[in-house]
């Protein structure tokens, strides 16, 4: 029997589901996560309870599974943006989602410069906060560990244009 997993990590919640060849469901499994807003514009989740979401919908699809998973697609809430550290591989920040807007400063930054233009042009993408890009640069310029962690050439960050 073929079968098929599929995980969507999305904004508030992980879906799993096994799939069999005619894509009936064979299994599935949900798991909660928290948005929190620290401040206000601001939204994040932290990477672990996000993993630990993941790893536990996947183990209980996988526990009903009546053979070998053939292929597995992974959806994940696009635009959203982690930092971490590349020796230990723990998060250096917070899921900086696809909702949050701190990066507006610098978009604005950018608009004052009258840069705006160049970038969209150069990156094809509207100035917007939506995006990942704001958000890395946000990242880069106010967090001293994600600062410190590319300084020593250690950091790694993920979204999705990554």
């Amino acid at each position: 029997m073929t079968l098929l997993l599929g995980i969507d990590e999305g904004t508030s919640a992980v879906k799993a589901a096994l799939f069999d060849s005619e894509l009936n469901t064979v299994a599935e499994a949900r798991r909660e996560k928290p948005l929190s807003h620290p401040r206000p514009g601001w939204v994040e989740q932290d990477p672990e309870v996000v993993l630990a979401a993941v790893v536990e919908a996947v183990a209980e699809v996988l526990q009903q599974a009546p053979g070998k998973v053939d292929a597995c697609g992974l959806d994940h809430q696009g635009e959203s943006v982690l930092a971490w550290e590349a020796d230990s591989g723990h998060a250096l920040t917070p899921i900086v989602t696809w909702q949050d807007k701190r990066s507006q400063e610098i978009l604005d930054r950018i608009e004052q410069a009258g840069r705006a233009e160049e970038v969209v042009s150069r990156s094809g993408m509207p100035l917007d906060p939506y995006f990942s890009a704001g958000k890395i640069a946000w990242l880069l310029e106010h967090d001293d560990a994600v600062a410190g962690a590319l300084a020593a050439g250690k950091s790694r960050l993920f979204s999705p244009e990554s």
